[in-house]
């Protein structure tokens, strides 16, 4: 394979591998805010539930 193309290709996983962590966060930042709306006094309890529910649809 040409160093090119593979750079390329590489460049392309890091970007995508990237783009998935900018997302993925600000999800996390999005539900927290909204969780910590509702309730204050359980806001671990919301926010391990909002992650443990987008594990369970990454599966």
């Amino acid at each position: 394979m040409c160093p090119i193309l593979s750079f390329s290709f590489h460049a392309f996983l890091s970007m995508s591998f990237i783009s998935f962590c900018v997302a993925h966060i600000l999800f996390l930042m999005v539900t927290f805010e909204r969780e910590r709306e509702w309730s204050r006094n359980n806001m671990e309890f919301y926010f391990v539930d909002g992650w443990m529910k987008f594990l369970l649809t990454l599966e």
